[in-house]
C-alpha cells in the first residue's frame, strides 16, 4: 500500500507538471504551425477598436488594434501580436468569416473588370532550375532556406487613380458576399505576406494583417497561480472533506484505484474475454453472440430508445436550448466542465430565469469545475466574467448546484443533461465557448425507456455529492422508489445499451475489448486522447488479420502534450499498416464503430476513462443508425482529414511522461 500510496503522489505531481506544460502558452511553437501548416482561425472577433483571431491553439490569440481612422483608399498592412489573456471587456462583436475561394472569386472579379496581368495578384519566383513557381505561402516566402525573395520582378506598379478605383471595386464586390454583416474577415490564398483581409464595408476600408515573426515569440505561464488552484482543488476539496463525509466510498475508491491501477498499467491479457464461438466465415462479427457475451459476462442491457445524433456545437446546442426553453418540469445538468465564458453565462442566465418555476439542478466535477482558475482560457475574460462557476450559478438564482469530488483522482467525466426526466443528452461535449464555436464533437438525444437508468444514475450521483455524502446515497436506495414512469415504447425505437466506467466497472473498455477481437471487416475510432496500451496492440492484432482499421486523430490537441502523444501512436499504428487521420482541428469526439456495431460517448481511449473516471457510454447496432454515424461522422471527416503517411521523431521525454 506504501508503494502505491507513493505511486500515486508521484501521478499527482506528474498530472500537475503535464497541466503546467500544457496550458502554458507556448506562442512560438504555436505561431510556427500557422505560418508553416496554414491553419485558419475558428473564430473572429472585435472587442472595440481591436481584432482578435482564435486559432483554438491552446490559449493563443493574435490581436490587432484597427485604425480610427482610415483613408478608405488605403491600404494601411498592419501584423498581427500574439496575446494570451484577453483583457476584461463587456463587449464582443462577432466578425462573418469568409473562406479563401470566396477571396479568389473576388478577385477573378476585378481582374476580368480590369484587365489586370496575373502578376498583381500573384508572386511568381523562378528557381534554380530556371522553373516559373508560384509562391504558395507566407512561410515559403519567408523561409530562411530558400532565394525566393531575390528572384521576385515588379511586373507593373498602379498609380494612385487606379489604386483608388480598384480598392472601391474590391469592396463593392465584397459587399454581394457579406450577406448583411458590416465587417468581414477574408481568408486570402497566402499571397506574400498577406493572409488575410479585415473588410469594414461601412467605413469602406481593407486592412490586410501579416503574421507575427514567431521566432522572436516567447514562451509565458503563470505557473505559480496553477499550481496553487490545483493543490487547494486536490487535498482540501477533494479528499479532506469527501473522507470526513464519505468515509466508506473514500477507502472503496483508495482500495479500487489501486486495483484498476494494476489493470491499467499492467494488464493482464489473459484475463480479458474471449469468445470461442467466433465464426470466421461470416463477413462481419455474429451480433446475436455478441450481445449475449455482453449480457452474460458484464451483465448489461439493452432499452429501447429514440436516438438522434449531433454533430458539432452549433448542431447540438440550438437543440439542447430550445429542449431547455420548452421544459415544464425540471432540467439537470452532469457535466465535467462548466466554464464561465460569453457562451456559458448566456446559459447560465437562462437557467437562472427558470429556475424560478423549474427544477435546476447542476452537478460539476471538482476538479474540472477548477479549470475556470487552473486554465486562463482567453475567452473566460470576453464578459468579466467570474472565476467561480459555483458562486455564479447560485448567485440570485433558485439553481440547486453541487460538485463531485475526485477523492483519490477518481472524476466525474460523463456529460449528462436531462430534460423532464424524459429526455436526455449525453456525449463528448462540456459547456463553454470552444465547444459551441471551435471543436469537434458528437452528442446524443436518447428518448424512452433508456431515459429512466440515466435519471438514477444521476440522483445516485447528487445524493452522493452533497453533504450526506455516503449517508445520503444508503437513504435514497433504502426509502426511495425504485422505479420511475418512463415513455412507453414506439414503433421508431432503437435497442441501445448504456455502458459505463465505475471503480471497478469496466464496461467500456471490456465491451470494446471484445468488439475489436470479433471484428472481421472493419473498425473506424474517432478518439482525441489515444494511450490505452491493450487497445493499441488489438487493433494492431485485428489489421494483421485483415480487418480495416482506421483512426482519426485531431492534429491539434487541447493538450500540447497530447500532441505528441498521440504522434507516437500513430507512429506505431502506420508502422503497423493502419490508416491515421488526423483531423485540422481539435477533435473531441469519442465514437466507434466495429463491423455493425457501434460505442460512443464520454469515454477517451486512455486508462483514466476506461478503469478510472465515471463515464457513460452508449452501445447499437441498428443498421440505419450506423449508417447515419458513418456518414456524417466518419465518411465526412476521413475526407477533410490529412493522412497522416510518414513517422515522425518524438523526443524521448514524451514517451517517459
Amino acid at each position: 500500500m506504501f508503494k502505491f500510496l507513493t505511486k500515486y503522489f508521484l501521478t499527482v505531481c506528474l498530472i500537475l507538471l503535464s497541466l503546467s506544460y500544457s496550458y502554458g502558452k507556448n506562442v512560438k511553437i504555436d505561431l510556427a504551425k500557422i505560418a508553416e501548416y496554414n491553419i485558419t482561425p475558428q473564430r473572429v472577433f472585435v472587442i472595440k477598436n481591436k481584432l482578435f483571431l482564435d486559432y483554438n491553439l491552446h490559449n493563443l490569440y493574435l490581436t490587432v488594434k484597427i485604425p480610427k481612422k482610415a483613408d478608405k483608399y488605403e491600404i494601411k498592412r498592419l501584423k498581427l501580436d500574439a496575446e494570451n489573456i484577453l483583457k476584461k471587456e463587456n463587449r464582443i462583436e462577432e466578425i462573418k468569416i469568409l473562406p479563401a475561394e470566396v477571396y479568389q472569386q473576388i478577385i477573378n472579379e476585378l481582374t476580368t473588370k480590369y484587365d489586370l496581368e496575373q502578376e498583381l495578384i500573384e508572386y511568381n519566383y523562378k528557381n534554380d532550375l530556371g522553373e516559373i513557381k508560384k509562391i504558395e505561402s507566407e512561410f515559403q516566402l519567408n523561409n530562411k532556406n530558400n532565394n525566393i525573395k531575390k528572384n521576385l520582378k515588379i511586373e507593373k506598379k498602379i498609380d494612385k487613380q487606379n489604386t483608388e478605383n480598384l480598392l472601391n471595386s474590391f469592396i463593392e464586390i465584397t459587399k454581394k458576399y457579406s450577406q448583411d454583416s458590416s465587417k468581414l474577415f477574408i481568408l486570402s490564398q497566402n499571397i506574400s505576406e498577406i493572409i488575410y483581409l479585415y473588410v469594414d464595408v461601412e467605413k469602406n476600408t481593407i486592412i490586410p494583417l501579416i503574421l507575427p515573426p514567431y521566432e522572436k515569440a516567447e514562451k509565458n505561464s503563470n505557473l505559480f497561480a496553477q499550481t496553487g488552484n490545483f493543490l487547494y482543488s486536490f487535498v482540501i476539496k477533494n479528499h479532506v472533506f469527501p473522507i470526513i463525509k464519505s468515509p466508506f466510498t473514500s477507502v472503496y475508491r483508495l482500495f479500487s484505484t489501486a486495483s484498476s491501477s494494476l489493470n491499467a498499467f499492467a494488464p493482464d491479457i489473459n484475463e480479458a474475454f474471449y469468445s470461442d464461438n467466433i465464426n470466421n466465415e461470416n463477413e462481419v462479427m455474429d451480433l446475436e453472440d455478441f450481445n449475449r457475451f455482453l449480457d452474460d459476462e458484464l451483465e448489461t442491457k439493452e432499452f429501447k430508445a429514440k436516438v438522434k445524433l449531433f454533430i458539432d456545437g452549433e448542431d447540438f446546442f440550438d437543440d439542447f436550448i430550445n429542449s431547455v426553453k420548452l421544459a415544464t418540469h425540471s432540467v439537470f445538468i452532469e457535466t465535467y466542465i462548466f466554464k464561465t465564458d460569453n457562451f456559458a453565462m448566456g446559459i447560465i442566465d437562462l437557467l437562472k430565469k427558470l429556475s424560478e418555476n423549474l427544477d435546476i439542478r447542476i452537478l460539476i466535477d471538482c476538479f474540472g469545475s477548477s479549470s475556470n482558475k487552473l486554465v486562463q482560457d482567453p475567452i473566460l475574460k470576453d464578459y468579466d466574467s467570474p472565476d467561480d462557476i459555483i458562486k455564479t450559478l447560485k448567485q440570485n438564482s433558485n439553481i440547486k448546484v453541487r460538485t463531485h469530488p475526485d477523492t483519490w483522482l477518481v472524476s466525474d467525466h460523463r456529460k449528462i443533461f436531462l430534460i423532464d426526466r424524459k429526455k436526455a443528452y449525453i456525449g463528448g461535449m462540456n459547456i463553454a465557448s470552444e465547444y459551441r464555436y471551435t471543436w469537434h464533437d458528437l452528442m446524443v438525444s436518447l428518448e424512452g425507456p433508456v431515459v429512466a437508468p440515466i435519471v438514477k444514475m444521476f440522483y445516485k450521483t447528487w445524493a452522493f455529492s452533497g453533504a450526506g455524502g455516503d449517508f445520503a446515497v444508503a437513504y435514497r436506495s433504502l426509502f426511495t422508489k425504485s422505479k420511475r414512469k418512463t415513455d412507453n415504447q414506439e414503433d421508431d425505437m432503437v435497442n441501445v445499451r448504456i455502458l459505463t466506467t465505475g471503480s471497478t466497472d469496466y464496461q467500456i473498455y471490456d465491451s470494446q475489448l471484445e468488439a475489436i477481437r470479433r471484428a472481421k471487416k472493419r473498425i473506424y475510432i474517432e478518439n482525441p486522447y489515444f494511450t490505452e496500451k491493450t487497445l493499441v496492440e488489438e487493433l494492431v492484432l485485428a489489421k494483421k488479420r485483415g480487418v480495416d482499421v482506421k483512426i482519426i486523430l485531431p492534429a491539434v490537441n487541447d493538450m500540447v502534450l497530447y500532441d505528441k502523444i498521440n504522434l507516437k501512436i500513430a507512429n506505431y499504428f502506420i508502422e503497423n499498416g493502419i490508416e491515421v487521420y488526423l483531423y485540422p482541428k481539435m477533435a473531441h469526439a469519442k465514437a466507434a464503430i466495429y463491423d455493425n456495431w457501434a460505442c460512443l460517448g464520454s469515454a477517451n481511449f486512455n486508462k483514466l476513462s476506461m478503469f478510472k473516471n465515471r463515464e457513460i457510454n452508449i452501445a447499437f447496432y441498428d443498421e440505419n443508425l450506423i449508417n447515419e454515424l458513418l456518414e456524417k461522422l466518419f465518411i465526412k471527416d476521413f475526407e477533410v482529414s490529412q493522412k497522416y503517411e510518414e513517422p515522425v521523431e518524438i523526443p524521448i521525454i514524451y514517451y517517459l511522461m
